[in-house]
């Protein structure tokens, strides 16, 4: 199977791997060799974006600590999307691994029935030249005064018999054909349902880019971030705990299936309510992450308006 195509996510998370393996600035080629293969020219635009990320945090002129901080979450948010990525491409391969199985079936089933199609036609032709030597000594012999119309018969019953052996073989090579294509079907409905995600996945990380944005600004000068950093990490990882107990009992779910067709519904079925709760899931970080962001901008106001009449006193 080829692999996908890297997304930016993956390749932030390998340059910040490289980079906490001391690593100060890791190239394309070695975020390639991590990655177990990828495109420079896809790599190469990735890399200088993280590298611009560390210098825009490195810049704003915050505290080692802080920006320490901004750095790490950056980090982590970098890896869970990384995780979620993986997490959605094992899903779809693991939804697709019984279809592709009952499409090599059918393809065996279709080149059994093919190689005996094959013999019947070659055993037809041969019955067909055994058919015309006896007409032949029918006719030799009819010419000496001797009848063989029993034995010819004989052999214009088996070679009605063959034919319908071939009629038969004709109509299930027929439904091998058909279930062939009912299966290419829905591999290519399958393979749209993944680029669907993938598209969400891609607005998921438009939105966690223009959450950072706004984290940078409201994280100027705050020594109280610390604190409600500490928390976030805390509501992400229950909500991963979350993911993780609906992905056991979708795995769960799986195991149920009997058929190639209703294993096929099922995991669609289970894999948009997964996608549906991770976007929830989502949709709670962004709207708690909100609020910590209004929050702790409400701090900062308070507190540049409380430092204010303290310096206008000491002038």
């Amino acid at each position: 199977m080829a692999r996908p195509e890297l997304s930016k996510w993956e390749i932030w998370h390998a340059a910040d791997v490289l980079l906490a393996a001391d690593i100060q600035e890791p190239t394309s080629e070695q975020v390639g060799a991590r990655l177990g293969g990828g495109d420079p020219e896809r790599i190469a635009p990735a890399l200088r974006e993280w590298r611009e990320r560390r210098a825009g945090v490195a810049g704003a002129g915050l505290p080692d600590a802080l920006a320490a901080l901004v750095l790490a979450l950056y980090q982590e948010q970098t890896a869970t999307s990384v995780r979620l990525i993986d997490e959605c491409r094992a899903a779809a391969a693991a939804e697709l691994e019984p279809v592709q199985r009952r499409a090599q079936d059918l393809s065996k089933e279709l080149e059994t029935a093919s190689a005996s199609l094959r013999g019947a036609l070659a055993q037809a032709d041969q019955l067909r030249a055994e058919l015309r030597r006896e007409q032949d000594q029918v006719i030799r012999l009819q010419a000496q005064g001797v009848g063989l119309s029993g034995e010819i018969q004989r052999l214009n019953d088996e070679l009605g018999g063959q034919r319908a052996k071939n009629t038969a073989l004709h109509e299930q090579l027929d439904e091998a054909r058909a279930r062939t294509s009912q299966t290419r079907t829905a591999l290519a409905h399958e393979k749209m349902t993944r680029r669907t995600h993938l598209r969400e996945l891609k607005n998921q990380r438009l939105s966690l880019a223009h959450l950072k944005t706004t984290l940078q600004a409201a994280l100027a000068e705050s020594d109280a971030v610390q604190t409600d950093l500490q928390a976030l990490r805390l509501e992400r990882a229950t909500l991963l705990a979350e993911r993780d107990a609906l992905r056991q009992r979708a795995e769960l779910a799986e195991g149920r299936a009997a058929l190639a067709e209703e294993q096929v519904n099922t995991a669609q079925q289970r894999a948009a309510q997964l996608h549906t709760r991770i976007d929830q899931l989502r949709t709670q970080q962004d709207q708690k992450t909100d609020e910590r962001i209004q929050t702790l901008s409400k701090l900062l106001l308070a507190g540049g308006a409380g430092k204010r009449p303290d310096q206008n006193s000491g002038e």
